[in-house]
């Protein structure tokens, strides 16, 4: 796939996405919608295709801080590892961010990231992004 994204929606329902996957006979990739996104036509929800298989998970994270509209995901030293590998195998392909099974933000990675510290951007507004890093905060908890 060369994009991430097979389409746009403005209703929550994605079952004409959801047959296009089945018809295509692929069991590797599971089908979420953005949070919301800009088209040329207003506003409405993007459909991905991600790997079943996240490569990062919340054991992989150590805390988050809430930004203006961002949130900063520190890893743990085996998340800071699985980071830095899945950067630099990823570099120029689009990577997804999921909270509670929603994308939250899909960057293209532009670079291998050692430094353990990733950047969840284009959060609405920080109370947006306190709500996020406070969900996620209390995930690694618990």
């Amino acid at each position: 796939m060369d994009s991430p994204v097979i389409g746009y929606t403005s209703t929550p329902g994605m079952s004409h996405f959801e047959s296009l996957l089945k018809e295509s006979g692929s069991t590797d990739y599971n089908l979420m919608s953005t949070r919301f996104s800009a088209t040329n036509r207003g506003i409405s929800r993007a459909i991905i295709s991600l790997q079943n298989k996240p490569f990062i998970d919340i054991s992989d994270v150590k805390t988050t801080i809430a930004q203006e509209n961002a949130v900063e995901v520190r890893f743990t030293f085996r998340g800071s590892k699985r980071w830095a590998k899945m950067t630099k195998t990823n570099t120029g392909k689009s990577i997804a961010f999921v909270v509670n099974n929603e994308i939250w933000s899909l960057p293209v990675v532009n670079a291998e990231i050692r430094s353990g510290v990733a950047l969840i951007t284009g959060i609405e507004d920080k109370e947006t992004a306190e709500k996020l890093s406070a969900m996620l905060n209390k995930s690694i908890k618990d």
